[in-house]
């Protein structure tokens, strides 16, 4: 007989409630156009590039607002960072804050390891594949903030995704 992990059930479960939480609660998000706003402007040599941004409700019918933009330094050999803020709401928030592991113990294996951010903050990277890295923290009990980074060292995603002021970010509300 297999046994079943408490995470892999907690995760079926908000699945399952989701969508009827969602129905009762109508929850909100912050509007993507206002994430934008708080994209980092361009640094060093890197120009910031084709901002996006979205607010289309999931695919369960959630509420979701994103941003994103993408800094280059003009080549696709060169270091590239695509640095992202999402907000899907406050149902969303409460079970990214119960299954993140980063937020409250040091880990690593094969390819995902905590990260000690500067001031304290924890951050999750994952690596996948040679030079490509995704860093990712969460703001506020509700904001997931990354980085994708290209042709780049740990030291250098770490570097971008520490371009966003985490405390503007912190006092954005719906």
């Amino acid at each position: 007989m297999s046994t079943v992990k408490p995470f892999i059930v907690l995760i079926a479960f908000a699945v399952l409630c989701a969508g009827s939480l969602h129905a009762q609660t109508a929850p909100k998000v912050v509007a993507a156009e206002r994430l934008a706003a708080l994209l980092p402007p361009a640094w060093g040599k890197l120009e910031r590039r084709h901002v996006q941004t979205d607010d289309k409700p999931s695919l369960t019918g959630a509420p979701h607002a994103s941003a994103q933009a993408i800094y280059t330094l003009g080549s696709t050999a060169a270091f590239e960072a695509s640095l992202r803020i999402r907000d899907d709401g406050d149902i969303a928030a409460g079970y990214y804050k119960m299954a993140a592991k980063y937020l409250g113990e040091d880990y690593r294996d094969d390819t995902q390891h905590s990260l000690l951010l500067a001031g304290g903050r924890r951050a999750e990277v994952t690596e996948m594949g040679e030079g490509i890295l995704m860093i990712e923290t969460f703001v506020a009990d509700r904001f997931v903030v990354s980085a994708n980074c290209s042709h780049a060292t740990e030291s250098a995603c770490e570097a971008a995704l520490e371009k966003f002021d985490f405390a503007a970010i912190a006092r954005l509300k719906p």
